[in-house]
C-alpha cells in the first residue's frame, strides 16, 4: 500500500472518530493537501462573516487534566510521589509521555487522531548534520545544539528508569530517544514523527 493511501486510510478514520464523537464540519470546508503547506481546512465556497467553520466537543480535546485521569497519569502520579523517579514528571512531561502513549496503544480514545498528527518538521532542532552545516556559526546553531542536550538529558533522566519500574505502560519500544526527542522539541503539542511497537 502507497503512502497516499495510508495518509488516506487514517484521515478518513479521523473524520469518521471526529463525526461518530460528536464534532461537526462546515459543509463548505474541506480538508485538502497543498504541496506547500501541508493538510489544512480550506473553503470551498464562500462563507457568511461569523459562520462556524466546525464545532469541537470538549470531550475530544486532549487535556492536562485527562492526562493526568488516565492510566498513565495515575502511574506518573504515584512515581512523583515517590522516591522512585530520578526527578520530579512535570505536567508538560506528562502531556508528551500520555500523547506517545495514545499514538502507540490502538485502544486510545485519541488513537485515530494521533495517527494524523506531522510526521515530518522543518525546525533546525529536526534538521541533520549536513542541513546544520549551513548555520555553522550562528547563534542558531549553538542554540539548537543547547537545546538537543538540554532534551537528551531530560530524556535520560526518565528513560530507561520508567521502563524499568513499569515495562507493560513505559514499553521501551514505544518511549525511545527517538520519540521523545520528537516530542519533547514541539511547542504545539503535537505527536511527531516514529513508529510504535504495534505498527
Amino acid at each position: 500500500m502507497d503512502s497516499k493511501t495510508v495518509t488516506a486510510g487514517r484521515e478518513k478514520r479521523f473524520i469518521d472518530w471526529l463525526s461518530a464523537n460528536g464534532a461537526v464540519r462546515h459543509p463548505a470546508i474541506a480538508i485538502k493537501h497543498d504541496p506547500i503547506s501541508g493538510r489544512g481546512l480550506y473553503a470551498q465556497s464562500e462563507l457568511k462573516s461569523g459562520a462556524a467553520l466546525g464545532i469541537i466537543p470538549y470531550s475530544l480535546i486532549l487535556t492536562l487534566s485527562k492526562a493526568r485521569d488516565s492510566v498513565l497519569g495515575r502511574a506518573v502520579a504515584t512515581l512523583n510521589s515517590s522516591e522512585l523517579v530520578l526527578a520530579p514528571i512535570s505536567d508538560r512531561v506528562l502531556m508528551y509521555l500520555y500523547l506517545i502513549h495514545c499514538k502507540c496503544d490502538r485502544t486510545s480514545f485519541y488513537y485515530d487522531w494521533m495517527q494524523t498528527l506531522p510526521t515530518a518538521y522543518s525546525d533546525p532542532l529536526h534538521w541533520n548534520s549536513n542541513e546544520l552545516s549551513v548555520l555553522a556559526g550562528t547563534n542558531m546553531a549553538a542554540a539548537a545544539a543547547a537545546r538537543a542536550k538540554q532534551l537528551l538529558r531530560r530524556y535520560d533522566s526518565l528513560f530507561p528508569h520508567l521502563t524499568l519500574l513499569d515495562p507493560k505502560l513505559f514499553p521501551a519500544a514505544d518511549f525511545t530517544w527517538y520519540v521523545i526527542h520528537r516530542l519533547l522539541l514541539l511547542r504545539c503539542c503535537y505527536a511527531g514523527r516514529f513508529r510504535c511497537s504495534t505498527d
